[in-house]
């Protein structure tokens, strides 16, 4: 909820978009991961995403996966990457797979919002 909170008081200063990198859904999706569950409240502000943003934009997996401490593995990568667009289309949550390099990447974000703005 605090992450909540933190995303309306600096929405009020976003200059027209605000991007934000986890959402609920992913909070949620990782919960299932660890836990084989969510709790209602995390439930309950995934299920408001789709209201509550206008796009997601999801990285593909085709970058160089950064094997750190706290990651689950690059194995687990593909599967949880389609667990959270299946969750998405499951909510109806319109999403962007990006690809590419970083500068591909950043064209295919500005070209989106450029779209969205007509």
């Amino acid at each position: 909820m605090e992450h909540r909170e933190r995303e309306d008081e600096i929405l009020l200063d976003a200059n027209r978009y605000l991007f934000i990198d986890t959402d609920a859904t992913t909070t949620y999706q990782f919960s299932y991961d660890y836990h084989a569950e969510a709790h209602p409240i995390v439930s309950a502000l995934a299920d408001q995403c789709r209201d509550r943003y206008q796009l997601c934009f999801v990285c593909d997996t085709d970058i160089p996966y950064d094997d750190t401490w706290d990651r689950s593995g690059e194995l687990h990568r593909e599967d949880f990457q389609a667990r959270i667009k299946s969750d998405l289309v499951r909510r109806e949550i319109s999403y962007l797979s990006l690809s590419g390099t970083l500068p591909c990447r950043m064209n295919q974000v500005i070209e989106t919002l450029k779209g969205l703005d007509m």
